[in-house]
């Protein structure tokens, strides 16, 4: 037996586990299944409710154990509604809907969409008769908790604490998927395009006047566009999530005003990119992609001398890029000095002098300034990883090298690495 918790008006049609426009919020609440994919454990679940409550401020006021799962009620003051405009509450739930994917992801769990609404929910005291491993029906029961009713404006705030903010369509009566992500394929290969797309995140930016969460939502519809598409491995996407996750911390902590990325901030713009994603038609998924075709994935390798016969393996490969599909980005500057740019990122620099004019002291000086954090530039205050590639110097040249600079050499932080190139007779 089904309960819808937030309609004001009778059900006349089929009963569906769906909720219709004409709702309201009475309470907020969430779908824990324990199963494969879903919560591992009961306990996961609980864990689950116990770190909503945290950021509510209370706990559920009743929890249903449904059986195979819980659903946590928090009541909502203030979500009544009659015959008026339902979009605030509308934007709410999404928002909470939100924050319950990215707190269960959290812990490697994937909760049920129950976040429109109006959607039904099971009846205390009557029973689950869905099989799951034989078990047969099993009674559904509900228990109160502590918790007190929220406001909606209290709830609002508890949301935007934690980064899960109000996006563009939050209030719109969306349209209906039409491609659930549960229907999405992976590729066994990255295609070129979204290679090159991916990796040009690391130094991207918004542009003059953008804001830096919605260019983070921008980037998450295109991650998610291009799983849709089949144009992004598995393993790849989720390096492409933390490459957006690692950049967009660079920009809001380098950037004015500079802050800290909110707890949920970067899993709630990819929950809300996934949903958006979902709705689009085929056509408007294909242009957040350029409109590309599928490209094969490059393989670009090093060119062996007198090696151009076809098939050569030794072979560069080489793809004509559009210029309209390389993104206009602002210059970022590695070393800043005198108020110039001096050593920009992803370009390479090079130390031209004579011998003993101080090349390799001033690598060294400049490394171990970036290996710190202490470089004035793009990476000031963000200790980088340094790879000091010797052709000539001893180790104990190098290593004295950089103690004499300041460079930490303790065991617990490796942030300089020597690289030894040897040839085959065991010459340097």
């Amino acid at each position: 037996m089904w309960i819808s918790e937030g309609s004001v008006c009778p059900i006349h049609s089929a009963i569906t586990t769906a909720g219709t426009p004409r709702s309201v919020i009475n309470p907020l609440l969430a779908d824990l299944d324990v199963a494969p994919g879903k919560c591992a454990t009961i306990e996961v679940a609980h864990a689950v409710v116990d770190d909503l409550s945290a950021i509510l401020g209370t706990r559920p006021s009743a929890i249903v154990d449904s059986g195979h799962g819980l659903h946590p009620y928090w009541p909502v003051a203030d979500g009544q509604i009659v015959d008026g405009d339902i979009r605030v509450a509308r934007a709410l739930v999404r928002r909470w809907g939100r924050l319950v994917t990215a707190v269960a992801g959290a812990r490697k769990a994937e909760t049920d969409n129950v976040f429109d609404l109006a959607r039904m929910m099971r009846v205390p005291g009557t029973r689950n008769n869905k099989s799951v491993n034989g078990q047969g029906a099993l009674p559904v029961t509900g228990y109160a908790d502590s918790g007190a009713p929220l406001a909606m404006a209290e709830i609002d705030e508890r949301l935007t604490e934690v980064g899960v903010i109000e996006e563009p369509g939050d209030r719109d009566n969306h349209a209906e998927e039409i491609s659930p992500p549960s229907e999405w394929t992976w590729a066994e290969q990255t295609c070129a395009y979204v290679a090159r797309m991916v990796e040009a995140w690391a130094s991207d930016a918004p542009k003059p006047g953008a804001g830096r969460h919605p260019w983070l939502v921008n980037q998450m519809v295109r991650l998610n566009c291009a799983h849709r598409c089949g144009c992004i491995a598995k393993a790849d996407y989720r390096a492409a999530y933390t490459t957006l996750a690692q950049r967009f911390g660079e920009l809001v902590r380098g950037t004015e005003p500079r802050r800290e990325p909110q707890r949920h901030e970067v899993a709630g713009a990819w929950d809300y990119g996934r949903t958006r994603t979902a709705a689009k038609t085929d056509e408007a998924v294909h242009a957040e992609l350029g409109g590309h075709e599928h490209l094969p994935p490059v393989d670009v390798q090093e060119t062996k001398i007198g090696g151009d016969s076809e098939g050569d393996p030794f072979t560069r490969v080489v793809t004509l890029v559009p210029l309209t599909e390389i993104e206009d980005r602002p210059a970022q500057w590695i070393w800043e000095h005198d108020g110039f740019g001096r050593i920009q990122r992803g370009v390479l620099t090079l130390f031209a002098g004579r011998p003993a004019s101080g090349k390799s002291t001033a690598a060294r000086g400049i490394t171990t300034d970036m290996s710190n954090g202490n470089l004035n530039g793009c990476w000031k205050g963000q200790p980088q990883k340094i790879a000091y590639i010797s052709a000539e110097e001893c180790d104990d040249d190098v290593k004295a090298g950089y103690r004499a600079t300041g460079a930490d050499m303790s065991p617990k932080r490796p942030v300089v690495r020597s690289v030894r190139l040897t040839d085959g007779s065991g010459g340097r």
